[in-house]
């Protein structure tokens, strides 16, 4: 990437329909005009030809049981609540399956 000079980065990432230029916008006056940095060239490049990381890997970084973090987190652990089928009650009450150490 460094050898190629900034026309020819911005030529490559609008022919890989990366970023808009030369008549694929809105049909305005400022089409010609547009400039894009080549650091953000660069990126837009690397980002869409990087490989993600596989699931097994994601699967892998996580902790094989529960630790704090992840037990008082509302974003991870979902509330859970059941409604009580006793006749005379409908109370809720949260379940929360913890280990026993």
């Amino acid at each position: 990437m460094r050898s190629l000079d900034d026309g020819t980065v911005r030529d490559l990432a609008r022919r890989l329909r990366l970023v808009q230029g030369d008549g694929d916008g809105d049909g305005g006056d400022d089409d010609d005009e547009r400039s894009y940095d080549r650091t953000l060239l660069t990126s837009v490049l690397l980002r869409h030809h990087s490989v993600p990381p596989s699931d097994l890997t994601l699967l892998d970084s996580l902790p094989l049981f529960p630790d704090e973090s992840l037990l008082w987190n509302p974003h991870l652990v979902p509330p859970g609540h059941i409604i009580s089928r006793r006749s005379n009650s409908s109370s809720t009450s949260s379940i929360l399956a913890l280990p026993k150490l």
